[in-house]
């Protein structure tokens, strides 16, 4: 690749990353990462991770479906 092309994609990038930037700053997009714990005991480093169930729910119900039942439904059949 010649180096006007490497610039141009360079600055795409770099424009992309800015466009980012400012939409998470204004909150137009969330990201949702997970909460982790760290745990050190005598060297030993361990790291656990916990995510949220995520749930379905019909309108006008009280019924709600975790995506890990999701997953097993599907798989099922």
């Amino acid at each position: 690749m010649d180096k006007k092309g490497s610039a141009s994609i360079f600055f795409l990038l770099l424009g992309l990353l800015f466009v980012g930037g400012y939409l998470i700053n204004q909150g137009i997009v969330t990201i949702n990462v997970p909460s982790s714990t760290t745990t050190t005991m005598i060297g030993l480093t361990t790291t656990t991770t916990i995510s949220p169930e995520e749930f379905c729910q019909k309108k006008s119900t009280n019924i709600k479906l975790s995506l890990s039942e999701a997953k097993e439904i599907a798989i099922q059949g």
